[in-house]
């Protein structure tokens, strides 16, 4: 396994918030602004104690209040951690490295998940930087350079994950666009696995345009989170590098995805200006 060195460049600064429970009108602000131009706003607090209640009160302030609910429970707020047990079988609970997803894209799209975030309690002692791109900025670019590719992505057999029987519980196949449009709010679901997803014959020019773009530099945002550091999204396209813990050092974070959606102030980034 590789590691990156833990101290990465960073390409984002983060807002400073004194509060998260109780964001002020000007880091209220920053945050909104950041959220209306990327989909995405990286944010710095110096709380002493961050608790799942803090990250509940967190998104309470931008709307946020449909937790992610599975066939199998509602899930508020979850610790995304290496662990040794049997939850390790799922990448996000281990140590290696997480390809580029959008969260919750093994749902069906009347389950999407529109918003989340992550706040990080600990770094990991070497790797875990994560990398995050607008998938707006995909769209847009794809919509301007190949139209055609758009049409394909949109359509309502673009992927289809595999029905996923385990520990005497049954996910059911799901299949759906991997663009596409709620409320005139652009979701995306994509995933770079390899193993138990089916993409729709003809797609393999525009997937290839994706992956070709997730690895520009243009549009990626790099950020090793520290304590205190955290990012509240449009459920935009992310990744994270492969990571170790010491005895001293255990990476930590919360994290907490929802249904709804932030809602966007900047009418210039709707659907009808994306589409012309």
């Amino acid at each position: 396994m590789k590691y990156t060195p833990h101290n990465v460049l960073t390409s984002e600064q983060p807002i400073p918030i004194g509060d998260i429970e109780s964001l002020t009108e000007a880091e209220h602000a920053a945050v909104s602004a950041s959220l209306d131009s990327t989909n995405m706003a990286f944010y710095q607090t110096d709380m002493p104690r961050v608790t799942e209640d803090s990250i509940e009160r967190l998104a309470t302030q931008f709307g946020i209040t449909e937790y992610e609910h599975t066939s199998k429970k509602l899930t508020k707020i979850r610790r995304i951690e290496h662990s040794n047990n049997e939850s390790a079988r799922y990448i996000p609970f281990s140590n290696r490295q997480l390809g580029w997803h959008t969260d919750g894209y093994y749902h069906p799209v009347s389950q999407a998940i529109r918003s989340f975030i992550l706040h990080c309690n600990k770094p990991a002692f070497l790797g875990g930087n994560s990398y995050f791109v607008d998938h707006e900025t995909l769209y847009r670019v794809l919509l301007k350079n190949n139209p055609e590719y758009i049409e394909r992505l949109c359509e309502a057999n673009a992927m289809c994950i595999p029905e996923n029987k385990r520990d005497g519980w049954t996910r059911d196949a799901v299949t759906g666009p991997i663009f596409h449009w709620d409320n005139q709010q652009l979701l995306m679901r994509y995933t770079e696995r390899a193993k138990n997803i089916i993409w729709a014959k003809g797609l393999e020019a525009p997937l290839l345009e994706i992956r070709k773009m997730l690895q520009d530099k243009r549009y990626v945002k790099a950020i090793r989170f520290e304590s205190g550091m955290g990012v509240i999204c449009r459920n935009v396209i992310h990744r994270r590098d492969a990571f170790m813990n010491n005895k001293d050092t255990h990476r930590s974070l919360f994290r907490a995805r929802f249904h709804d959606a932030i809602e966007n102030q900047n009418l210039s980034r709707n659907k009808y200006a994306l589409v012309k």
